[in-house]
């Protein structure tokens, strides 16, 4: 059996997760960002609801039309986008057909129509978000992180991260109480 799972971000998501299916005592076949596989075809109603009940708990959710299913698909592969080393080597637009195996037009619409924002948009967002990670960790200087992020200037990025934050690249760098949002609160 299939689940797929709303606010699946990162790695530390996939082991609460699988913990909560654990505790549910649903055995996994393979487990990613969204989406799990269980060994059984058939697993009980009252484990999908004690599932349920622990996901909530963790912040999660069942995904269970596929209107809801193919728009966390699409934000999964975007944030698989945004964590790729090298975002210049590819347009999201050719990622998002590769990955989902539809015409991005579609991808585009259904996206703008259950999230109340465009992919361009999310986008931003989450680059933004890494930029700030960036920043954090001392990495990278500011140009460094523009080209990381696939931007073809620092102004470009430095316009864009104010937009989003209300601040400057330097002032988010030198005020340690400014903080960077969680992923699945984004959009």
């Amino acid at each position: 059996m299939e689940f797929h799972i709303k606010n699946m971000v990162c790695d530390r998501c996939i082991m609460v997760v699988q913990n909560d299916f654990e505790n549910a005592s649903i055995a996994i076949d393979s487990i990613a960002l969204g989406k799990v596989s269980t060994v059984n075809k058939l697993v009980e109603a009252a484990k999908i609801q004690q599932l349920k009940q622990q996901l909530e708990l963790h912040g999660f959710e069942l995904l269970e039309t596929e209107e809801a299913i193919l728009s966390d698909a699409i934000k999964t592969e975007i944030l698989n986008f945004v964590a790729q080393a090298d975002m210049e080597s590819e347009k999201l637009s050719v990622y998002l057909t590769h990955k989902l195996h539809k015409d991005y037009g579609v991808l585009s619409k259904h996206f703008s129509k259950y999230n109340d924002s465009t992919i361009e948009r999310y986008l931003i967002k989450l680059k933004v978000e890494k930029a700030k990670q960036y920043i954090r960790e001392g990495r990278f200087n500011f140009s460094e992180i523009a080209a990381q992020l696939g931007y073809h200037s620092l102004s470009h990025l430095s316009t864009q991260f104010k937009k989003e934050t209300g601040v400057s690249l330097s002032e988010f760098k030198s005020n340690p109480d400014l903080q960077r949002n969680t992923l699945d609160k984004i959009l």
